[in-house]
Order: structure tokens, then sequence, then C-alpha cells
């Protein structure tokens, strides 16, 4: 059966089926597929520069990324890497947690590649969709299904946002 092998078309069409699934969820909803990016970028971080592995990104792990991306001379020139980092290290810990660092991801990549304004009809669209994240966020917390320190943090994430 040619179609159960790694070299049979059924496994050639997967890839593809996801680019286009991504492709028309971008169009019905594109702040969650970027969210969804900037979530990726942030755990792509985390692998490769949390270097003693403990699941977050020290300071010292930070400052070392910093450098290298003002080496190559992507960091912007009007940002100040310290108050970013302290914007957003939300438990004052010294750490940025994954959630921390995707937060941070979200606002820093789009000033690195010149997107520092995004237009008013891209804000209006993340607000909308921020509101509908909060009350999803309070349905689950009515029903049980998270737990009150779990509501704060996250109600916390989306108003840094």
């Amino acid at each position: 059966m040619f179609w159960i092998t790694s070299e049979g078309p059924f496994f050639l069409l997967i890839p593809q089926s996801f680019g286009i699934l991504l492709v028309l969820y971008a169009i019905y909803d594109p702040t969650s597929v970027l969210r969804f990016l900037t979530y990726m970028m942030a755990k792509a971080v985390m692998a490769e520069r949390d270097s003693d592995g403990d699941g977050e990104l020290s300071k010292e792990e930070y400052d070392i990324m910093v450098e290298l991306t003002k080496s190559d001379g992507n960091w912007p020139g009007d940002v100040d890497a310290d108050a970013l980092f302290a914007k957003y290290d939300s438990d004052a810990d010294g750490k940025l947690d994954l959630g921390e660092t995707q937060a941070l991801i979200s606002e820093i990549v789009p000033r690195m590649m010149g997107l520092d304004s995004p237009d008013a009809g891209q804000e209006a669209t993340t607000r909308d969709s921020d509101q509908k994240e909060q009350e999803k966020l309070e349905k689950l917390y009515q029903n049980g299904y998270i737990s009150e320190e779990r509501y704060k943090r996250l109600t916390e994430d989306l108003e840094r946002r």
C-alpha cells in the first residue's frame, strides 16, 4: 500500500493542506494566526537562547540575544532593551517565561521590520479580537475550566497587548 509509507502521495499532501488551512484561517481570524506565529517564534527563541534549560529566558540570556541582534544590525535603534525586558517581566523575577517572551516578540518584531505603527483598521481588529478573547476567558473561568490565578494572568497578558 503506497499511501501508508512516507513516500506515498498521501503524506505529500499534508504540508500543502496545512498551508491552505493556515491561509484560510488567517483570512478568517488574522490575530489568531499572528498569536500562533509569535508563539512559535517564542518557542524557537527559548530553544536557542535558554542556555541553562530552565524554560525561562534570564536577563543574562536576553542580553546576549540583544547583543547578537544589535551586531546583526536588526535591533531598532530607538528601543531600550532593558526597559523592554522590564516591561514584559510581569512577575519581576528577572526572567521571561514563554508567555512573557511571546508578548515581547509581538512588540519587537514589527519594529525590527519597520512596521512601527499599524494602520487604524488593524488596531480596531485587534481590539475586537482582544474583547472576544476576554469574553472567552470569562466564560472559561465562570464555568470552572481555569483557575482564578490563571484567569488573572491571562487577563493581564491580554491587557499588555
